[in-house]
């Protein structure tokens, strides 16, 4: 990998030879200030990137990309559980059986729950960066 770099790099116009870049690797030297800056420049990094304070707009587009087909998906999957509760509910109060009240109860407040559950599912899968917020 050394050599690699030290043959990218004075293309970059950096000075950084082969054993540098050993040491470097090896955790025997330092990266001096200007040594990190022609690292980020060659990858297209930030220090703040390279130093790994902070994450690149790639890997934020991944990893929001990721949450955003999770909570897509997930607004199916409570839909679907809903609807089951809803009709298993409907079903057992057609029985007329005293005690019941309190379980119908429950169930609506249950399907409350998963109707907010899922109008925030919902807006986090339509969730849009702002522009301040993207680099």
């Amino acid at each position: 990998m050394a050599e690699k770099l030290s043959k990218i790099l004075p293309s970059n116009g950096s000075k950084i030879i082969t054993t540098t870049i050993a040491k470097i690797e090896s955790g025997e030297r330092a990266v001096k200030i200007e040594e990190a800056v022609a690292f980020a420049d060659l990858f297209g990094l930030s220090l703040d990137t390279l130093a790994g304070r902070a994450r690149s707009q790639d890997e934020l587009a991944n990893v929001l990309r990721g949450l955003q087909l999770a909570a897509s998906k997930s607004v199916l999957d409570v839909a679907a559980i809903h609807g089951q509760i809803q009709g298993w509910l409907m079903e057992l109060m057609q029985f007329g059986i005293d005690g019941l009240q309190d379980l119908d109860a429950d169930g609506t407040k249950a399907l409350e729950a998963l109707k907010v559950a899922q109008a925030a599912l919902f807006d986090i899968s339509a969730f849009e960066l702002n522009k301040k917020d993207q680099g």
